[in-house]
Parts: C-alpha cells; sequence; structure tokens
C-alpha cells in the first residue's frame, strides 16, 4: 500500500511540476475491459500471482504487453495482469512513454447529463475542486484506472473516464509522403508493432516500435 501511494504521489507531482499545455498525447495501445463484471487485476500473469484491485467493465487502461493469456497493464501506477478473454486490446489515446504512434493535442469531453465532480485524485474518495458542465471540454493528460486526468483551471483534475469522451484535436502535419514509410502507411499509426529497429518516417516519428 505504501508503494502504491508514494507512486501516484511521484505522479501527481510530476504532473504538477509540468506545464499543463506541455503534457505529450501520443496513440497507443490500451486495454478495455470488455468482462460484464469486475476483473481481477493481478500482479502476475496467472491466477496463482497476488491480487491489487479490480479493473472495472468498459474501464480503460494503458496495455504495457502480453504474457500467455494476460495482458500487461498500467493499474494505479503499478503494472497488473488481467485475463486476456475478458479484455480487448484496442488503439487509443496514451501518455508519451506508452505511445508508439503519432503525437496530438486531445480534450476530454463531458457527455453525461449533468455536471461532474472533477476529483484530486481517480476515485470518489478523493476531494472535489469544482465541476465540469455538460458539453465543456478539457485538456487531456492521461488516465488513472477509469479516470481522465484533465487540465482544470490550472489545476491537475480527475474525471469519470465513463461519463466522457476523449477526442484528438490535432496532429502534426507530416513532410514525408504516405509511401515513404512502409510501417505506418502515412497514417502514423503503426501496423507492424513488433518491430523494434530505427525507422526515419515524420508519420510516426521514427520509432518503429510499439
Amino acid at each position: 500500500m505504501k508503494k502504491k501511494c508514494l507512486v501516484l504521489l511521484c505522479l501527481l507531482m510530476i504532473l504538477c511540476m509540468l506545464p499543463l499545455g506541455g503534457m505529450a498525447i501520443r496513440y497507443g495501445s490500451v486495454v478495455r475491459i470488455t468482462n460484464g463484471n469486475a476483473v481481477n487485476v493481478r500482479k502476475g500473469p496467472g491466477t496463482g500471482y497476488g491480487v491489487l484491485g479490480e479493473a472495472q467493465p468498459q474501464n480503460l487502461y494503458v496495455h504495457l504487453g502480453s504474457s500467455g493469456d494476460w495482458e500487461c497493464i498500467l493499474y494505479q501506477g503499478e503494472e497488473g495482469y488481467v485475463s486476456a478473454s475478458r479484455v480487448t486490446v484496442e488503439e487509443g489515446l496514451v501518455p508519451d512513454q506508452y505511445g508508439y504512434g503519432s503525437y496530438v493535442d486531445a480534450i476530454v469531453r463531458v457527455t453525461h447529463g449533468n455536471a461532474l465532480n472533477v476529483r484530486k485524485g481517480p476515485g470518489k474518495k478523493y476531494g472535489s475542486i469544482g465541476q465540469a458542465k455538460p458539453g465543456t471540454t478539457w485538456e487531456y493528460l492521461g488516465m488513472d484506472d477509469g479516470w481522465n486526468i484533465i487540465a482544470y483551471n490550472d489545476q491537475v483534475g480527475y474525471i469519470a473516464a465513463n461519463r466522457t469522451e476523449v477526442e484528438a484535436v490535432s496532429s502534426p502535419t507530416p513532410t514525408a509522403s504516405s509511401s515513404d514509410c512502409e510501417y505506418c502507411n502515412g497514417t502514423g499509426k503503426l501496423t507492424i508493432l513488433e518491430l523494434n529497429m530505427k525507422i526515419e518516417c515524420a508519420f510516426c516519428d521514427g520509432t518503429g516500435k510499439q
């Protein structure tokens, strides 16, 4: 528990020190919980490992990799594993260090019919720093266990992900033609994720890897 609190505290400190307009967001892989009930998040890829917590239906998590029949996710600042049979891996928007595609600016739009509390951390146990009205948009800073992290009136705030939508609003303008990169085909979204080599491409930022 102390380790988890320390990780969250460090993340909050980093977010607070960064300019709110300067956090890089990229396309990357996310895991969506498709099981109808909460799914155990374990410390390793198997039922023999201890449980870190539960991942709720439809929540999104940064995808860190795969191990057999288990998907590794970023769960409350730690690596956790969920059964692959209860989730799907799809494309989403993630913080820079977890992405592989183009850099984008992204916003969080409130889709719920009522105003939502913006909290100090990822959970109802954290105090509210204000409210976000229906239809308003906020700068997207990342995700954490069912909560979207936003720039809220010069503060870092957390808002329920299942009542909001994340939208890309801009992306870099590439200078190369789509035929110049066999990996992303000019889309900025790599089609061969298992590669681990340096390439030159204005579309996928020359990473050539997940």
